[in-house]
């Protein structure tokens, strides 16, 4: 295994998240998953409660692109 993430991947980060990783820091994972998409939001730690219509249309678009 070469420890490398292959597959299309999202990632969905908050900018307000107190406790998750900040999104200029997940960049440094771009070597480890190099098909990670990385999205922000405005939203605190919850994000997918906070601001569930944005999450959900990043989801949509990021399935879409898949097919």
């Amino acid at each position: 295994m070469s420890g490398v993430i292959e597959q299309p991947s999202l990632f969905i980060a908050a900018e307000r998240d107190a406790v998750g990783i900040p999104a200029e820091q997940l960049r440094s994972m771009l070597p480890y998953a190099p098909r990670m998409q990385i999205r922000t939001v405005d939203a605190g730690h919850f994000v997918h409660i906070e601001r569930a219509d944005e999450v959900n249309e990043l989801l949509y678009d990021f399935v879409q692109r898949l097919q």
